[in-house]
């Protein structure tokens, strides 16, 4: 009998680089697939608005299946942006820290968000981040971080039919905290795992908390 797929997103500056925590225990009960987002340059052919259809395009032509899907930040986003574009393409959704609900902050205040951010990265983790950052490049990043903060996601969600699992990392400056419930309460049925000791990167700041809250979900 054949293991159900599960498909990892990554997000903004990052790389499928940032599962490899999660992804050995993750591969013992599912056939785990890791996505590479393309790069948001100016001369690119996908925009950051044609993530969704290029993560369905993505999925066509890797045969994949009604997977589990699960999403971080950026790639939270585009992947909530496909569940409610094809309800019936899922078997279930995990929304990982994701981008972007309204914060209330601010505007100018973002970047201060985004430094905090930063200066919480655990040391081993920072030359992975700053590598895959100068491969995204600038202008790049620049695109996929005002497609963020300009994308309101809510109308969107009411659409997800898929059973979906929303993981929050306790202690993210980036995404704070008191979005987690925002997030759970605009997806049909969706419920919420927080992790005490993770930030906005839970998979590799709280891995095996990471990969419990989605075995507990999956064989719920």
């Amino acid at each position: 009998m054949s293991r159900r797929p599960l498909v990892l997103v990554h997000g903004l500056a990052g790389s499928p680089r940032w599962w490899k925590p999660v992804v050995p225990a993750l591969s013992e009960r599912f056939d785990v697939h890791l996505v590479e987002l393309p790069r948001f340059r100016f001369l690119s052919r996908v925009r950051p608005s044609d993530s969704a259809a290029w993560l369905a395009r993505w999925l066509d032509d890797a045969q994949v299946e009604r997977p589990v899907l699960v999403g971080h930040s950026l790639g939270g986003l585009i992947s909530a942006q496909l569940a409610a574009l094809h309800p019936d393409r899922l078997h279930s959704l995990v929304l990982v820290d994701p981008a972007r609900m309204p914060t209330r902050r601010p505007l100018p205040l973002e970047p201060l968000a985004l430094a905090n951010a930063l200066a919480a990265v655990r040391p081993r983790f920072f030359s992975l981040l700053v590598a895959d950052a100068l491969r995204w490049g600038p202008d790049a990043l620049l695109r996929g971080g005002l497609y963020a903060l300009g994308t309101d996601v809510r109308l969107d969600l009411e659409s997800i039919r898929a059973p979906t699992l929303v993981v929050w990392g306790e202690h993210d400056v980036l995404m704070p905290r008191r979005l987690a419930e925002s997030w759970r309460d605009a997806i049909p049925g969706a419920r919420l795992a927080v992790l005490p000791d993770a930030g906005h990167v839970p998979m590799v700041e709280s891995p095996s908390a990471f990969v419990d809250a989605i075995f507990d979900f999956v064989e719920e």
